[in-house]
């Protein structure tokens, strides 16, 4: 890399013909998208203060180093801009490179070269979800973990601010959920497999574990399950409903077989459609956090749509690939295509009747 240093007239904006980089150069952030160099007066560039400190954010030998770098007015010609995010108002936070605004304003510039960046359509419910301050946060911290030469940036305990953003997002802790965040992380570029065998393990399960008991939970005994079933007689656990002659089964949520009470679930569901007939099915769980019930909810209905998709599914286009010559299309199922209507049943503070689930 050239170390080529140009001189900055203050007297005059930053010359942008000065970068020697381009796109290209720019950190892949997996939740932002480059759209382009800018500049600004430095007092005008304003810190996201949803980018919460990690503990080694304030290094003073990079600080030193940055410092030394733009002494004199110079600009290295490959350094890579401030990093600045433009939300949807058009306004606009940096997120990143905190040290080399502090060396710039230290040094006495006046204005600073910046790389704009917008919100990336990831695709991914979850991530497209989430606020603009948890994506600068993530994205803060993902460039500092995916920094090869100074891995000390992004230490083990920073990666639980996935924690913080998980209740500032109010999303249940699932494993899935806590693997999409921790995914976007840069952490699997910070604890490379070999000789890090369990730290990221030991990192996703604190985060997960990381719950509080709940004095606004209800119904989680057996025998409330009973009575409350009893009391509805839209539902029950083996029968037909008195009220309108629909086939009904229950199902306690339990995160440890997740996967095999979706299959009974998915059982149910196709001895219903062989029938004829439709299958209410209420679901609660006997835990006694709130935030464990919603987090049982959530594993029922993502093993639902992941064995309908990765298992039944794939067997569907797998056949059909050995019938391609026919040109055989054969129909795919969809959980919403299933005769089956699933509840929770209420258990939660503010949850009065059943809750009819979409799949």
């Amino acid at each position: 890399m050239s170390f080529k240093k140009v001189f900055i007239d203050q007297a005059k904006p930053f010359d942008l013909t000065v970068l020697e980089v381009d796109a290209s150069d720019s950190p892949t952030y997996p939740l932002l998208e480059f759209v382009g160099f800018g500049v600004k007066m430095l007092m005008d560039i304003v810190a996201t203060d949803a980018n919460y400190p990690r503990k080694n954010e304030i290094w003073q030998g990079k600080l030193d180093g940055l410092i030394a770098s733009t002494s004199d007015f110079c600009w290295l010609t490959k350094a890579w801009p401030i990093s600045v995010f433009i939300d949807s108002n058009k306004d606009e936070w940096q997120f990143d490179h905190r040290h080399l605004k502090r060396a710039l304003s230290e040094n006495g510039w006046n204005s600073a070269p910046v790389a704009y960046y917008k919100r990336k359509k990831t695709g991914n419910e979850l991530l497209d979800s989430l606020s603009d301050s948890s994506v600068m946060t993530l994205m803060g911290l993902y460039v500092n973990a995916t920094d090869g030469g100074n891995p000390e940036n992004a230490s083990r305990d920073d990666f639980k601010i996935v924690s913080r953003i998980m209740d500032d997002e109010q999303l249940p802790r699932t494993e899935k959920n806590v693997n999409t965040l921790l995914g976007v992380t840069g952490i699997y570029n910070r604890f490379p497999k070999k000789g890090h065998k369990s730290t990221i393990g030991n990192i996703r399960n604190e985060i997960i574990e990381n719950k509080k008991k709940s004095t606004r939970v209800f119904n989680t005994s057996k025998v409330e399950v009973d009575d409350w079933i009893r009391s509805n007689p839209m539902f029950g656990k083996n029968n037909y409903s008195s009220v309108d002659g629909v086939s009904t089964r229950h199902k306690v949520l339990d995160k440890s077989f997740t996967y095999r009470y979706a299959n009974d679930i998915l059982k149910w569901a196709f001895e219903a459609w062989v029938k004829g007939e439709r299958v209410r099915i209420s679901a609660g769980s006997y835990a006694i956090c709130e935030s464990e019930i919603e987090v049982e909810r959530q594993e029922i209905v993502d093993a639902i749509k992941d064995i309908l998709n990765n298992t039944i599914n794939w067997y569907i286009s797998k056949v059909e690939n050995m019938l391609s010559i026919l040109s055989i299309k054969l129909p795919h199922v969809d959980a919403n295509d299933l005769p089956i209507d699933l509840y929770w049943i209420p258990q939660i503070e503010g949850e009065i009747e059943a809750i009819r689930v979409p799949l």
